[in-house]
């Protein structure tokens, strides 16, 4: 993912917002490893090529891993970085509980090889997702729901 200067073309993601939203940001990534997630890529700091950058507020993107529980604090909180926890499940009914136990409802995804699952039960749950079922369907509620702030 190319980072840099948003006005570009070619970037793909900007800063964040300000030092202590990155700083916030970081600190849920070091908080998810110390509570058993392994880092997948990124989480870190970034300083991009162009020297007028040099003085944003980047990291890298991160994806989480290997989260054995839906109530660490990574995954209780609206983290607002570029964060994706990843979680593996084997029946539909543990992924529909997980999503209906979260108190927020701003985005989800569903990546699965299961033919049918019943999103629409994700539907009035959840603000926004993506599901993934063999061929690339995106859905897309109507925002965020729950104790959501946007």
């Amino acid at each position: 993912i190319q980072i840099g200067d948003p006005l570009l073309d070619e970037t793909r993601m900007g800063a964040l917002v300000s030092k202590p939203h990155l700083d916030k940001v970081l600190g849920y990534v070091k908080q998810a490893k110390k509570e058993g997630a392994r880092v997948l890529c990124g989480g870190e700091p970034f300083i991009p090529a162009d020297p007028k950058l040099k003085d944003g507020y980047y990291m890298t993107p991160c994806v989480l891993g290997e989260l054995l529980a839906a109530d660490v604090e990574i995954m209780c909180c609206e983290i607002f970085g570029p964060v994706m926890s990843v979680l593996s499940f084997e029946t539909e009914d543990e992924v529909l509980r997980r999503a209906n136990d979260s108190a927020l409802g701003l985005a989800a995804g569903v990546f699965t090889n299961i033919n049918k699952l019943s999103i629409d039960v994700w539907f009035v749950r959840i603000g926004q997702y993506l599901a993934e079922i063999q061929l690339f369907e995106y859905l897309e509620s109507e925002g965020a729901k729950k104790k959501s702030k946007y």
